[in-house]
C-alpha cells in the first residue's frame, strides 16, 4: 500500500507492455518480511506511466522533479547517453541513470548468433526460476495471454497493416486474373500451354512463402527484443531500482 513517504517513478515508454512491466513489478507484494525487500520496499514507489509525447511536453515546462526511467529509444534521449553511468551491458541490454534520469536499451543485434541467444535464454530462464523448455514455453504462453489482455486483444500495428495490404493485393490480383479470363480472346498463344499454367503455379506460392518468411523473422525479432526489455527491467528492479531511487 503506498503511503505520504512513497516515491514517484516516471515510466517513458514507447511500448506500453514494458510500462506494464515495471509497474507489476513495482505494485506486486514480493517481499519476503520486512527485512527481506526484494527489489524495492513494497508500496515505496507510485508508477507514473508517460507516452514519448507527454515526456517532450512536460520537459519543456522544466518542472519534472520525480525520477525518470526511460525505456527503449525515446526521443532526445541521445543527449542523456553520453552522460549515463551504465550499471549493466550484457546481451545487447544496456541501463544505468545520470542524475535523476535513468534508461534501459537493447540491441537484437548482440543475439544474432544462436550460442548468445541461447546463452541469454538460459540466464533469462533462471531468473525466472524455469527449469526446462516445457516450463518455457508454459512460461511465455501464459506471459503472451496477459499480454493480449493488457493490450485489449490487439495485434501489433505495423505487422497487422502488412498482413491487410498483402490480403488486398491477393484479393486484387484474383479479382483481376478472374476479370482477364472472362474478356480474353481465345487464342493459341504459348502463354495458354498447360506447362506455362503449372509454371506460374509454382511461382506464385513462392511468393507467398517470401512473404510470409518476412512476418515471421519480424515477429522473431521482435519477440527477441521483448525478451531483452522484460529480462532488463527484472534486472533493473532486483538489482539496481532502489540504488536510483535512493542515490
Amino acid at each position: 500500500m503506498l503511503t505520504s513517504d512513497s516515491k514517484t517513478l516516471i515510466v517513458v515508454f514507447k511500448n506500453e507492455l514494458y510500462a506494464n512491466q515495471i509497474r507489476k513489478l513495482l505494485e506486486t507484494n514480493d517481499d519476503i518480511d520486512e527485512n527481506t525487500v526484494v527489489g524495492v520496499k513494497d508500496g515505496s514507489v507510485r508508477v507514473v506511466t508517460w507516452d514519448e509525447k507527454t515526456w517532450l511536453d512536460q520537459k519543456k515546462t522544466g518542472k519534472i522533479g520525480s525520477k525518470v526511467l526511460l525505456i527503449g529509444n525515446i526521443k532526445q534521449s541521445d543527449k542523456l547517453l553520453p552522460l549515463v553511468d551504465f550499471k549493466y551491458n550484457e546481451f545487447g541490454i544496456k541501463y544505468g541513470w545520470s542524475g535523476n534520469q535513468a534508461i534501459i536499451t537493447a540491441d537484437t543485434r548482440a543475439l544474432s548468433q544462436k550460442d548468445k541467444y541461447d546463452e541469454f535464454l538460459k540466464i533469462n530462464n533462471a531468473m525466472l526460476g524455469i527449469n526446462s523448455e516445457e516450463d518455457f514455453a508454459e512460461k511465455e504462453k501464459k506471459e503472451e495471454t496477459e499480454e493480449l489482455s493488457e493490450k485489449d486483444n490487439q495485434e501489433s500495428t505495423y505487422t497487422q497493416s502488412v498482413v491487410e495490404r498483402i490480403e488486398k493485393e491477393k484479393t486484387e490480383k484474383e479479382t483481376q486474373k478472374a476479370e482477364a479470363e472472362e474478356n480474353k480472346p481465345q487464342s493459341n498463344s504459348v502463354f495458354d500451354f498447360v506447362p506455362f499454367k503449372i509454371l506460374m503455379g509454382i511461382i506464385q506460392p513462392f511468393e507467398t512463402l517470401v512473404t510470409t518468411g518476412f512476418i515471421n523473422y519480424f515477429g522473431n525479432i521482435r519477440k527477441m527484443e521483448e525478451q531483452q526489455y522484460l529480462y532488463g527491467l527484472r534486472r533493473f528492479y532486483l538489482n539496481d531500482l532502489d540504488k536510483f531511487l535512493n542515490g
